[in-house]
């Protein structure tokens, strides 16, 4: 058996032990290495990429050199507090990198940070990616980058800049924010005269407390900023001894120049309400600007207009607008009269109860003899092409075709019509309820040029005016409603007056009918859509409109003194990207209260005027229809005097075909007679007509009273042989069938002369 070879104490030989020690000692050295590049690359992340190392040229790093600590910031204990264990280095802001990365500040805070997650609201402070940006101290005086003074270093005259390492400053945001809390700020409260986007006293009163009299939505921006921000606010107005130099600078003795003034001197901080940013206030002090607010024309709606009697001419067209004129064209001169006159082709002569019949009755009367006689007329087809075509037109005015109708291709036909009157009603109901809503909003200008162009006098406060002359420089100023000087204006185009209500009493004059007699009045108004929207809210000027695009965009804002404004104006600016402010415009935005009568919100009311072409059509028929009945009397009172024939039909038709008895007789009535004074008439005696003398029935027996001509005699005495006699009031007697016989023989064989014959001796 090989035997090992071991050392006496155990241990294994030199040699293995030299090789195991050689290899810890390599593996030490490994160790070292790795660790060293680890913090190489540490290093590498602090540094910034080649090229921003010395700085930007525009504003270079300053070197270690001449970077020398005043004494006093040596003694504040705050110094080393911030700075750590880099209170001293000589390295500390030289050269770009990441300096604060690992002071105290940035990494304590962290742990503060994760501790105030759920604080509402959280900390400004929480946002410490400045620790990772870099900069470096630079000469003030040798930078055109953005720079600032070091708070730490406030004795040493030290600047530093992130800009020119490629960096944003997020250290002086975060420090403008948390420089806000515990600060209170001396603010100026003005009440805004109209609108609802501004600050309002419930007493109309300027710069006065407490802070619960007022309302609206940029108080409420500004209280919500405070309690975020932690700071305070106290309600301070201007010094008095102010107002002369603030008249003198605006030219204007207005309490919000006033306060602009003091705010832009320092008196004040900032100023709450909503300012129009005009050019001369803009360059006084700094401002937090709240938005564009539109400047609009603004009219009458069209139910005020209904008093003026042009329009309503105007407005007569339309209730014809559903349709183009060629559309009304082929519906009125071809679809109607076509489906009318088709009825006469499938219904004339078809039976006694057509509505279409080829001839009627007549009663004929001698005024000389006081003798009548029945006779039947054919009647012309073109009077059943116009009957046909008017009772079409009614159809469709009705909505119903009412005629009866007997042959199956009428009825098919009458499917055709009922089809076309459900379409084209349906259609044309819909176009003109769109059409009339649309127009209830209508106006006679659709922009300010067309109102130019109308001579039209304008309405508006001061500074709306002269935003307005900026953009359309050739209107001119004399066009504008002076500002009363009854009562404390001054005479001079827009309103600006204390004592006037301005912005109200630019809708009170809004009267197109008054501005052309009365110069304080105005055909239109020049104002901003907030003020419309309250007078909406309480019901009032509900008849005025906005018309066609702004006529002028106005910025607003509010003025702030510009050593606060840095962190007033971006902490602001903060709040409004978060939605803080547009949340107060939805809560104070007002709801409308203007209806129309009798209807809902949504509900359209059309005027008197509105309708005028309903008023003159339908009572243009009716004129019509008295001047038909006045022409027809005329024409029978003319021709009583002139015929000796008068002629009476003895039934008529309504406006449907169907029949009416004009004169009271009955078809039976035709056959049977009686004697009356040796002469025979007309069965019935109570009749519309009298009692009428029989001359001639075609196809019936045929009496005459005549004895004139011997052969009606002997027609009439053979007649009376046939018929038997009659009753008074009754029917004929029974028949003698062989006299009848014998009369129907003769009958045929004379009964063309015998027409002849009575016409000729009824004619006389």
């Amino acid at each position: 058996m090989k035997q090992r070879w071991r050392s006496e104490k155990g241990y294994p030989p030199l040699g293995c032990r030299n090789v195991f020690l050689a290899t810890n000692f390599l593996l030490f050295f490994l160790l070292v290495a790795v660790v060293a590049q680890v913090e190489e690359e540490e290093l590498s992340k602090e540094i910034p990429p080649v090229g921003f190392r010395e700085g930007s040229p525009l504003c270079p790093c300053l070197p270690a050199l001449p970077l020398t600590v005043d004494d006093r910031d040596l003694a504040n204990p705050n110094l080393e507090n911030h700075l750590g264990k880099l209170f001293d280095s000589p390295t500390y802001g030289v050269g770009c990198g990441a300096h604060d990365v690992k002071t105290p500040l940035c990494l304590e805070e962290s742990n503060y940070c994760d501790r105030a997650k759920h604080m509402v609201p959280s900390p400004f402070g929480c946002d410490m990616s400045w620790c990772s940006r870099s900069w470096c101290f630079v000469d003030p005086l040798n930078c055109t980058l953005a720079s600032r003074r070091s708070s730490a270093f406030a004795h040493s005259n030290r600047h530093y800049s992130y800009a020119t390492c490629g960096h944003m400053d997020i250290f002086t945001h975060v420090q403008r924010f948390k420089a806000l809390e515990g600060q209170i700020f001396k603010v100026g409260f003005n009440s805004n005269s109209g609108g609802w986007l501004g600050a309002y006293n419930k007493d109309k009163q300027h710069y006065q407390g407490p802070i619960d009299n007022w309302s609206g939505p940029v108080v409420d921006f500004v209280i919500q900023a405070a309690r975020i921000g932690r700071f305070q606010m106290e309600i301070t107005p201007p010094p008095p001894t102010l107002w002369v130099h603030s008249v003198e600078y605006f030219e204007s003795e207005s309490n919000f120049d006033f306060c602009v003034y003091a705010a832009s001197l320092g008196y004040l901080d900032m100023c709450v309400a909503q300012y129009t940013i005009t050019e001369r206030r803009a360059a006084s002090t700094d401002w937090l600007t709240l938005g564009s607010v539109g400047i609009y024309l603004i009219v009458n709606r069209d139910a005020d207009n209904g008093r003026d009697l042009n329009y309503f001419f105007r407005s007569i067209a339309t209730i014809f607008s559903p349709f183009t004129p060629h559309t009304w064209l082929f519906i009125c001169a071809f679809v109607i009269p076509i489906l009318g006159i088709l009825m006469v082709v499938h219904e004339r002569g078809r039976g006694a109860s057509s509505s279409y019949p080829t001839e009627e009755v007549v009663l004929m009367t001698n005024d000389k003899t006081g003798e009548s006689m029945i006779k039947k007329i054919p009647i012309p087809i073109y009077m059943s092409i116009i009957k046909s075509i008017y009772v079409a037109f009614l159809a469709v005015m009705q909505q119903t075709y009412d005629p009866a109708v007997s042959t199956l291709g009428a009825m098919l036909n009458l499917l055709g019509i009922a089809f076309f009157i459900l379409t084209i009603v349906a259609v044309y109901t819909a176009n003109l309820a769109a059409i009339l809503s649309h127009n209830v909003e209508n106006v006679v200008v659709s922009n300010l040029d067309d109102a130019i162009a109308a001579g039209y006098r304008f309405c508006s406060e001061r500074k709306n005016m002269e935003s307005v002359l900026n953009v359309f420089p050739t209107l001119d100023r004399n066009r504008f409603v002076v500002d009363p000087p009854e009562i404390g204006g001054d005479g001079e185009p827009g309103f600006t007056c204390s004592a006037c209500q301005s912005r109200a009493r630019v809708f009170d004059f809004l009267d197109p009918l008054r501005a052309n007699r009365d110069p304080k009045y105005c055909h239109a108004a020049i104002a901003p859509e907030e003020d419309l929207d309250v007078f909406a809210s309480k019901a009032l000027h509900c008849n005025k409109t906005i018309v066609g695009k702004p006529v002028q965009m106005v910025q607003t804002g509010m003025p702030v003194f510009e050593n606060v404004s840095p962190q007033l104006i971006s902490f602001f600016l903060k709040l409004q990207n978060d939605g803080v402010y547009d949340a107060g415009l939805l809560a104070n935005k007002p709801n409308s209260r203007c209806t129309m009568p009798g209807g809902d919100d949504n509900a359209v009311g059309l005027t008197i005027s509105q309708l005028s072409g309903i008023w003159v059509v339908s009572f243009g028929f009716a004129f019509l229809g008295l001047a038909a009945t006045f022409w027809q009397t005329c024409l029978k009172c003319q021709n009583r005097g002139e015929k000796t024939v008068q002629m009476k039909r003895v039934y008529k038709r309504d406006q449907r075909g169907a029949r009416i008895e004009v004169l009271g007789m009955q078809d039976t009535w035709m056959a049977g007679t009686w004697d009356r004074d040796g002469k025979p008439a007309l069965m019935e005696d109570l009749s519309m007509a009298g009692s009428t003398h029989l001359m001639e029935l075609r196809g019936s027996i045929p009496s005459a009273p005549f004895d004139r001509d011997p052969r009606l005699s002997e027609l009439s005495e053979l007649h009376s042989r046939i018929s038997g006699q009659t009753r008074r009031r009754g029917g004929p007697a029974r028949d003698d069938s062989a006299g009848e016989s014998r009369f129907n023989a003769s009958l045929t064989m004379i009964d063309e002369e015998l027409e002849a014959a009575s016409d000729r001796d009824f004619s006389r």
